[in-house]
């Protein structure tokens, strides 16, 4: 148990696995918001179910639909986020991660969730 594996996603088996608890204690997975919106509901399900969900800002609020929101971009360290940011067990939150490069110059990119000021 000391090995920690963690991992991204978008497959909706992978969410499947989440949901319904059959996950290996060892393992931390991240549903990734997709730039299309078409995993919009799994992502705010896999919240529901207490998981965590990585989504693309312009810049990180303090919360997404209800759900806490910490900034991603601090370290890659997922295991780790509840700890840190003392998020309860089977709490969802949000993996806010800052838009960079050239998508943030592109206000129609519809992989970023656009807060504004």
């Amino acid at each position: 148990d000391r090995v920690v594996f963690y991992d991204y996603t978008k497959s909706s088996s992978a969410y499947q696995h989440y949901v319904k608890g059959r996950m290996p204690k060892n393992y931390s997975l991240s549903f990734s918001r997709s730039e299309d919106e078409s995993n919009q509901d799994k992502a705010l399900a896999f919240l529901a179910a207490g998981g965590q969900v990585a989504v693309v800002f312009d810049k990180v609020p303090d919360s997404w639909n209800g759900y806490p929101v910490v900034d991603g971009d601090e370290t890659d360290a997922r295991p780790f986020d509840r700890e840190v940011y003392g998020i309860a067990a089977n709490t969802g939150f949000v993996v806010g991660l800052k838009a960079k490069g050239e998508a943030i110059k592109q206000q129609d990119n519809n992989f970023i969730v656009w807060i504004g000021e």
